[in-house]
């Protein structure tokens, strides 16, 4: 993640789980929390948990949510994990 200035630590990773368009859960990280400073490109990690209700045909999203300055994320990847119960 890169951004502008430092004003721009409200920014937040968003991973939202979605029914019928209506989000039912998400998970958040705010850009303070991974980045150290401006001008620099920073990596970010946010590990979310899949909710026990999650059904086929819901959607989940990952965004980049800002109200102020440019804030930009570039290789983003999304990894599902499931785990497997002895």
């Amino acid at each position: 993640m890169w951004m502008q200035s430092w004003r721009n630590a409200t920014a937040q990773v968003v991973v939202a789980f979605e029914r019928n368009k209506e989000p039912y859960s998400w998970q958040t990280l705010t850009v303070q929390d991974g980045v150290r400073r401006a001008r620099a490109w920073s990596p970010v990690k946010l590990i979310a948990f899949v909710p026990p209700d999650v059904r086929p045909g819901d959607r989940v999203s990952v965004k980049l949510e800002n109200k102020r300055d440019l804030v930009y994320i570039d290789d983003l990847r999304m990894r599902w994990i499931t785990a497997v119960w002895p």
